[in-house]
This record gives C-alpha cells, structure tokens and sequence, in this order.
C-alpha cells in the first residue's frame, strides 16, 4: 500500500509572524536548550492516499478444436491410352498419258509429174508421265490420355469451439482518506540569523 501525505505547513507563517524563539534569547556558541513547552496539539486534517486491489471477473475465450474422421469421395485420374483416327494428307506418283500437238515433216508425190514435195503437217501425239498428286488418307493414332474417377478415401475435418470462463483478475484502485490531526510546525527550536548592521 502507498500513501501520500498533503499536510499544510505553518512554519512560514510562524516565522513572518515575528514568534520569539530561544535562538533570539541566547549568545553565539551556546546549546541549544530543550523546549520550554511541549507542543501544539494536532489540528487539522490528513489526507492520504490509498492503493486498494479488487477482484474482478473477466470473460475469456479459448478455442477447444476436435478433429473427426469421416469417408468421402475425391475425383482422381488415371492414364490410358485411346486410339484415334485422323485424316492425314500425303504425296502419290501416279503415270498417265498426256495428248500433245507437233509439227512433222511429209513428203508428198505429184502423181502427174512424178515430183515429191516435202512440207509441214501438225500431227497429235501421245506420251506417258509422272506426276505427283495429294490425297486425304486416314491414319491411326495412339494417345495417352487422363481419365477421370471416383475413389473413395478419409478425410480430417476439424471443429472450432469457442468457450468462454469466467476468471478472477485483481485490479487495483485508489482512493484519498481524511483523517484527524495534521503536522504542527515546530516554533520553539528554531534558528534566526542576526539582523545586518546597515552602518557598516
């Protein structure tokens, strides 16, 4: 426990008063003799302060966690292979006759005079070549694919339960109390100091 003391102090009044002390009435160098006569009685109120503690109930929360096991289902995959078929384009050579037009030299007899003449005649002519062409043909095709499924494992699931309790916390307060009887000044023992001699 603290205490703080407010006490209204009389000595300086006392002094500028001018309150004869023992001091006025001795010489330099003398004791200092005991008290004539026994204090003031208290007068007065003292005010102190006081720390007090006092229990309080708080609310606080704690979390209670509980785990379960429980079946579900999750999708996973699986790899397997799927065969397609696509259209692919791809290059044949085939042969084929082609008809084409050319000039020929032929030679001609006059039958009435026996002479031959040669001259230039368009003759039609056949030959065979190659030639490439690109065709759709259909092709088979392997692939690796991910099959989606069902299966069937546990899973953990964990429930939060908040709880709150009651607990009992000191908290300290404080309050000012007023009792009977300050602190007196003490106007017998006291010291003054000689009055300075303006003449000097």
């Amino acid at each position: 426990m603290k205490t703080r003391t407010w006490t209204i102090l009389t000595l300086g009044m006392l002094a500028a008063a001018g309150l004869p002390c023992s001091a006025q009435e001795r010489g330099p160098g003398e004791p200092i003799p005991p008290p004539k006569a026994p204090l003031d009685p208290c007068c007065g109120n003292k005010y102190l302060w006081v720390d007090y503690w006092v229990p309080v109930r708080t609310l606080y929360p704690r979390d209670h966690v509980t785990t379960e096991q429980c079946s579900t289902w999750v999708v996973k995959f699986k790899e397997e292979e799927q065969t397609f078929t696509e259209m692919v384009v791809r290059p044949r050579e085939v042969t084929k006759e082609v008809t084409y037009c050319t000039t020929e030299p032929v030679t001609t007899v006059d039958p009435v005079t026996g002479q031959s003449t040669t001259c230039t005649q368009q003759v039609t002519k056949t030959k065979t070549v190659k030639e490439t062409i690109f065709e759709s043909v259909p092709e088979k095709r392997v692939l690796k694919v991910q099959k989606p499924y069902l299966a069937q494992e546990t899973a953990e699931f964990q429930h939060v339960t908040t709880i709150y309790e009651w607990k009992t916390d000191m908290v300290r307060k404080g309050c000012v109390v007023s009792m009977p009887g300050g602190e007196v000044a003490n106007k017998y023992d006291c010291i003054v100091a000689p009055k300075p001699d303006c003449a000097k």
